[in-house]
């Protein structure tokens, strides 16, 4: 596992783990010493996981303001989700309307994205968390209704 401070081009911590390790197991480890390499000049913090990051545990210490072992203060935090049944029907349910273009332009693909409305299954340990904000990606082929499958073309990106 590696993280980087994109900003910086500077690996701020890594670990090694055998083959045989999920990347989702413990991110909170290498978290928290992401947080301890920065300089105390930092006064901001965020934070982008892809969907190996999507874990309860460091969600929760994420969002808590008063974790341990950790900056005190708001991280704001970006992380991918894999996608479940129920994740695809409740992006299915966005109206069309509800979905902004963004991006520069493409000849071949709109770059479409919008608020989901959805709440994760699992139930949380704590009583004061907040439900997460979910972003979907939504990319649709220009000229969709000539594929030949009869498809429309539009692909979702994972969720955020």
């Amino acid at each position: 596992m590696l993280a980087v401070w994109a900003e910086m081009d500077a690996v701020l911590a890594d670990e090694f783990r055998d083959g045989n390790v999920p990347a989702l197991m413990a991110p909170l480890t290498v978290a928290k010493a992401v947080f301890a390499a920065l300089p105390s000049t930092v006064r901001s913090y965020y934070y982008r996981g892809d969907s190996a990051c999507h874990e309860k545990e460091l969600l929760h210490w994420l969002s808590d303001e008063k974790r341990a072992d950790g900056p005190q203060g708001f991280i704001g935090f970006a992380i991918s989700v894999r996608m479940s049944e129920a994740l695809r029907s409740a992006i299915l349910e966005v109206p069309d309307g509800k979905w902004q273009a963004y991006g520069g332009p493409d000849p071949q693909v709109d770059r479409e994205c919008a608020e989901v409305v959805f709440v994760p299954s699992e139930r949380s340990k704590h009583k004061d968390s907040q439900p997460l904000r979910y972003m979907a990606i939504r990319l649709r082929q220009r000229q969709g209704g000539l594929f030949a499958d009869g498809s429309t073309g539009t692909t979702f990106r994972r969720a955020e």
